[in-house]
């Protein structure tokens, strides 16, 4: 009797130990000063910039000794817009953000539906749904797409700079 009371104890023990070995990490990827452009003339309205991000996932991983398998989630933790000069964002009514690249589905990111008077940066409010953002993050490359609606007609181009920050799971 003693020795199975001693036996159950080592077993609930190991198993206590495994659990706590295999508990899930969760850490911050930031991505920064991304820019985001439109060439102009633009008119009022629905207008698109975009935005190249290489793969910075990589190095993440590899900074923190982790393989890319191990990594089993992303999601967006925050999403800020800024103007890349010394005007502010009194051009735009609203935005929208989402991500795409080649081999995967466009993800629908975050969303700013008013902008206040004189900002120069935003957060924009993020998306319920992002399932395949791992996928995306992954590929060597993917674009930001911002469709942005203008209160007037710009003549030239437009400069943004784009800040993500994405909590993984591995």
């Amino acid at each position: 009797m003693k020795i199975m009371i001693l036996f159950s104890g080592i077993i609930f023990m190991f198993l206590f130990l495994s659990a706590c070995s295999n508990k899930e990490k969760t850490a911050t990827l930031v991505i920064d000063n991304i820019s985001i452009s439109a060439e102009g003339p633009l008119f009022e309205g629905a207008n698109t910039a975009q935005g190249e991000v290489p793969n910075r996932i990589n190095a993440w991983a590899k900074e923190h000794g982790i393989e890319l398998s191990q990594i089993t989630s992303a999601s967006l933790k925050k999403v800020t817009i800024s103007v890349n000069d010394t005007s502010n964002l009194d051009l735009f009514s609203s935005i929208n953000m989402q991500f795409a690249s080649d081999q995967t589905d466009m993800i629908q990111a975050a969303v700013i539906n008013k902008i206040q008077p004189d900002s120069k940066k935003i957060e924009l409010t993020l998306s319920g749904e992002q399932k395949d953002l791992i996928k995306v993050l992954k590929q060597d490359k993917f674009t930001i797409v911002v469709d942005a609606i203008l209160n007037k007609d710009y003549d030239a181009n437009i400069n943004l700079l784009g800040n993500i920050e994405i909590e993984l799971k591995y």
